[in-house]
């Protein structure tokens, strides 16, 4: 995070990919469709039924964690590229009365 001369906080995003891969020697981002191929693996060895988990669980996890985390909404959208308030459909809100 920076801070503007304003003293309004900046979120830095960065330039390359938070997950990547050497594919023929070249650095690759790690794609979402790599992530859910590899899940799908690993669930599978671990004796679940793949077909039951997506990716889609880890995004409404990492939103639902950073809101309960009191992360801002700036860096929630960012986090999960979105550019509307539709990030809030993944927040899971009850989540704490389940502890």
């Amino acid at each position: 995070m920076k801070v503007s001369l304003n003293g309004t906080p900046q979120l830095m995003l960065p330039k390359s990919p938070l997950l990547s891969t050497i594919h023929n020697g070249s650095q690759q981002p790690y794609t979402a469709q790599m992530f859910s191929t590899t899940l799908k693996h690993l669930l599978k060895t671990a004796g679940y039924e793949p077909q039951h988990f997506s990716i889609q669980s880890f995004r409404r996890g990492a939103a639902t964690f950073a809101a309960t985390a009191g992360i801002s909404e700036n860096v929630i959208k960012a986090q999960g590229t979105w550019r509307s308030s539709c990030y809030e459909r993944y927040i899971d809100r009850d989540v704490e009365l389940r502890h």
